[in-house]
């Protein structure tokens, strides 16, 4: 992480990456109702609010390394991708 961003995020995470080392994988922190990755985030970060906060967290990190650390969506995306293209 960059130096710019405060202690407290840093902290948020450095527990985030320690849920999906547990979980072994980020594939596999989403394993119920209760601990989907929204519900551990607001564990951790009470005000986090996915529709707000999630696009920007999408955007920080972008959407090459989330492609890269989560086959599913990678699917996804590569669903969507091939839905939105035009027909030739």
């Amino acid at each position: 992480m960059h130096s710019v961003y405060s202690p407290a995020i840093r902290a948020l995470a450095q527990a985030a990456k320690a849920i999906v080392f547990t979980a072994q994988g980020a594939e596999l922190v989403n394993d119920g109702v209760e601990t989907a990755p929204s519900k551990r985030i607001l564990n951790l970060f009470p005000r986090y609010r996915k529709t707000s906060d999630g696009p920007l967290v999408i955007a920080e990190l972008g959407i090459d390394a989330i492609r890269g650390a989560c086959p599913h969506a990678d699917a996804w995306f590569r669903t969507v991708i091939t839905t939105l293209a035009p027909s030739s």
